[in-house]
């Protein structure tokens, strides 16, 4: 492959739940043009839910117990004070060092944490450089070490913007109602003015470098976004109970201009950097944006967290990636190995993560070293020597403190110190849980809580005895919480991991009796629901399981594990088509989930499948090499049915090398494993969808089809009335598209009226005819302004001349996503020539259906006086 120059965007905590509204809505088409050309996923995050180890873990490939960063500060001993976790603290080689020692030039922007900026080949303005902490008016200094290479400082100084310099022709785009803020009593204004200028100076530098200097890769980090939705996001819509009206309507608008605003930053570095260039944005973690907004968050200092979804962002889009497609599995490890095959460099083996190959239009070499520690050469790190100083590192933790991401550290020192040490510890335990070390992560708790007694230490020393086995000992823990419990504010989590420890030990009768008892109390929690369901599962009721998890999938329905759950009691009761159904749906929600590629290849064995099961335990094997049912399984394929193992997969060609010869170039010779594909070929069913704007004609078109003789999924909820005379032809099903998809089973075979912002949370797991009705974007506007004065929802003088501009772009946007997806047919019919030519049109549906239908009653059931908004 031909290295091309790379641009890495991060926008921290973006979430494709907002983005996707706000494409629909036609206000972000940066991006969207970019998935057009492009590929898109999610990207797991990790735990803990951190930036500074987040960040470091994208530009390494590694977990935080390899790279060293565990938090926003580090204690200091020989010093006597806490510093701010720096560049220097860092213990594994990131990706600008490696292309350093490759001959690379890296331009590297606000990375977290990049202070002091290193001596690499290119520039490096560090994470401290956009930070303004005081007026304008009392001076606005850069400290030593902010950029590299330091001769750029002044011009970088130059180009900065303080809060202070702002205008209202800026703010307004995000807040139209400042005006009414008082600013005396509520400080979110400056909050907010804080991160449009930290955003705008990031963006300021490194346009600047794009437009100026020579590069190989440019890596951009924006922290905006996290900061506006932890500050403004219980006050988007819908709105959550308890907010005050007066302060939803000044601020509901703020989350989304931000994502508005890094959309048009995203448009100028496009253009900066042309065609030729790789783009990959991606983000860290998502933001919980509707629903599962938490109320109240956890009192301690990764309590914000709490707000985070599990799953960010990446959008690839260049000339070595695919066009149009959606990329699963995805990781934040994979970032790195992804960048270094782009160049055409091996990936150290102690690297966790792997190269995003299923984004790539061609298939690349793989190159592998065993490190790239072992690597001699200049690679721009720091000298093991150097140190920031004292007083620079006071400074930088004040400034932590004054902008919310550390807590004040107060006058004792030590006492700051040993804090710092018992939070770093923590978090790092934190790793070792989510990685499956519960003997490391144990010892680490238990440390820290003999210095600090806390819950949250002893709930997770609990998880870990259970995980070791050591069941008395959990439930004996347990007790003592319980007894320290005086106020009984922590019943629901004790209760909790009580039941959890009765389910590990295989007691399901008394972790059933637990959890039914807090459901009597509480309600329908997730926790609750899920601990439930695990209980049916293992007692094999199988109906109640299902039951129970559906009842999550009413709460959230993007919960990868509830679909998981219902697969695999759906293969029990040998149901094995909604089975694959379920399992499906986890998959492309969650796809590095080796237990539902199990279920999903024990479905299709069930079914007789056996070539599309194989691939399906081929690829729970390549995520998890020691699942040793999936082996058996797999082999007792292989043995009973003549499968190709050969035409299986498309192999990907691996070179290994030696970490002690890689010079200048890289290194050449190995091999290693292919990568592996998931069923993605057999659907469950056909169904025709009817779509398109509302009032667009698509009540007309269902109205030909039943006059045709084909079955309609309605519930006839909504009467015939003024607006439709004839009939409305939808179900409430549909219209709560947004919240689950389940229901689709009954709709196999049958056609379904689907508006176009709805059709993309149509289920994967089927093959969809699409019949898009395309109107005059006046007569729809007009169309519906009327039915809305009709309902005496609007003012009959009115005019919504805006809606025309977002209702082409809303059209347009669905239309486009639906001709890129791989299940669905797209036909598109002219409303006026349907209502002036029935005839033709009933032919030209008919033929796209491939159906005996009926087409003389189609025709003859389009009725010319109902086109009563002309344009």
């Amino acid at each position: 492959m031909k290295a091309k120059r790379v641009v890495l965007i991060g926008w921290d905590a973006a979430d494709w739940k907002v983005i996707d509204q706000l494409i629909e809505r036609g206000h972000m088409p940066t991006l969207e043009g970019m998935m057009k050309k492009g590929v898109r996923g999610n990207l797991s995050t990790l735990e803990p839910v951190l930036s500074p180890m987040l960040w470091t873990s994208i530009a390494t490939g590694k977990y935080a117990d390899k790279h060293g960063i565990h938090g926003f500060t580090e204690p200091d001993h020989e010093a006597g004070i806490v510093r701010p976790i720096s560049s220097t603290s860092r213990k594994s080689r990131a990706f600008w060092n490696i292309l350093t020692n490759q001959g690379k030039k890296t331009n590297v922007f606000s990375w977290w944490p990049s202070n002091p900026a290193e001596p690499i080949d290119g520039i490096m303005v560090s994470n401290l450089y956009q930070r303004a902490n005081k007026p304008l008016k009392k001076g606005w200094p850069m400290n030593v070490g902010t950029v590299h290479p330091s001769e750029l400082t002044d011009h970088f100084k130059s180009v900065r913007i303080h809060p202070d310099e702002l205008t209202e022709e800026h703010i307004l785009p995000f807040l139209p109602e400042a005006a009414k803020i008082d600013q005396e009593k509520d400080k979110r204004l400056g909050a907010l003015s804080k991160i449009i200028a930290d955003a705008a100076t990031v963006h300021s530098a490194s346009t600047w470098a794009l437009e100026h200097t020579e590069w190989d890769l440019t890596a951009i980090y924006h922290d905006a976004i996290d900061h506006a939705c932890h500050a403004f996001m219980k006050l988007r819509a819908p709105k959550l109970p308890g907010v005050p009206e007066d302060l939803f309507e000044i601020y509901k608008d703020a989350v989304d201009g931000m994502y508005r605003f890094h959309d048009m930053m995203l448009e100028r570095t496009l253009k900066l950097v042309g065609p030729d260039t790789n783009v990959i944005l991606i983000s860290d973690h998502g933001f919980q944006s509707d629903h599962m907004r938490p109320l109240s968050l956890p009192k301690e200092p990764a309590g914000p967290a709490a707000e985070h979804r599990k799953h960010g962002i990446i959008c690839c889009f260049g000339p070595d990636f695919n066009e149009g497609q959606t990329i699963y599995g995805s990781s934040i490890l994979d970032i790195t190995p992804t960048l270094l095959t782009l160049f055409g460099l091996p990936i150290g083996e102690d690297m966790d993560g792997t190269p995003l190959l299923q984004a790539f239009k061609t298939p690349p070499t793989v190159k592998t070293i065993s490190s790239w520690e072992h690597v001699d050469g200049h690679f721009g790190e720091h000298s093991k020597d150097f140190k920031v100083s004292k007083e620079e590192a006071q400074q930088a933790v004040k400034q932590l403190v004054e902008l919310g991401y550390v807590d004040d550290l107060g006058e004792d020192m030590a006492k700051a110190m040993l804090n710092t040490d018992i939070e770093l510890k923590y978090n790092l335990s934190k790793v070792y849980l989510s990685t499956s070390r519960s003997q490391q992560a144990l010892e680490l708790l238990e440390e820290v809580n003999k210095l600090k007694e806390e819950f949250r230490f002893q709930i997770r020393i609990v998880d870990c005895l259970k995980r070791l086995n050591r069941f008395d000992e959990s439930l004996e823990m347990l007790a003592t919480i319980e007894r320290q419990d005086s106020e009984n504010k922590k019943t629901r989590s004790i209760s909790l991991a009580r039941a959890d420890v009765f389910k590990a030990k295989g007691d399901y009768n008394e972790a059933l009796k637990v959890l039914i008892n807090m459901q009597n109390e509480i309600g329908n929690v997730p926790s609750i629901l899920k601990s439930l369901g695990d209980c049916y599962l293992s007692l094999e009721r199988w109906k109640d399981a299902v039951k129970v998890y559906s009842i999550c999938l009413t709460i959230d329905a993007h919960d990868a594990s509830a679909y998981k759950a219902i697969a695999s009691a759906y293969l029990n009761l040998k149901e094995f088509e909604k089975a694959i159904e379920a399992a499906l749906t986890a998959t492309e929600l969650f796809y590095q989930f080796p237990s539902a590629h199990y279920i999903l290849g024990q479905a299709l064995a069930g079914l007789g499948e056996f070539e599309m099961a194989a691939r399906s335990f081929e690829v729970v094997l390549k995520m998890r090499p020691a699942y040793s049912a999936a082996s058996i399984a797999l082999e007792n394929l292989y043995q009973n049915n003549e499968i190709n193992r050969d035409k299986l997969f498309d192999n990907v060609h691996v070179e290994k090398g030696d970490a002690k010869q890689v010079q200048s170039k890289p290194s050449k010779s190995l091999d290693k494993s292919s990568d592996a594909k998931s069923f993605k070929g057999r659907k469950l069913g056909q169904m025709v969808v009817v779509s398109g704007l509302p009032r667009s004609g698509t009540s007309l078109m269902m109205q030909m089809l039943a006059a045709g003789g084909m079955e309609i999924y309605q519930d006839n909820q909504r009467k015939p009335d003024e607006n439709n005379p004839k009939g409305f032809f939808e179900h409430d099903n549909i219209k709560a598209l947004m919240k689950g998809n389940q229901w689709q089973r009954e709709a196999k075979g049958k056609a379904l009226k689907v508006v176009s912002p709805l059709v993309r949370f149509l289920s994967p797991a089927y093959s969809y005819k699409v019949i898009v009705m395309k109107r005059d974007i006046i007569e729809i506007v007009n169309s519906q302004h009327k039915m809305l004065v009709r309902a005496r929802k609007s003012d009959a003088d009115s005019y919504p001349i805006r809606m025309e501009e977002t209702l082409k772009k809303q059209y347009n946007g669905a239309i486009n996503w639906m001709k890129n997806q791989p299940n669905f047919e797209v036909m598109e019919i002219d409303f006026t020539e349907a209502v002036n030519n029935p005839k033709k049109t009933s032919e030209q549906v008919a033929d796209f259906l491939k159906q005996d239908l009926d087409r003389g009653k189609m025709a003859a059931s389009s009725d010319k006086s109902l086109y009563r908004n002309r344009n």
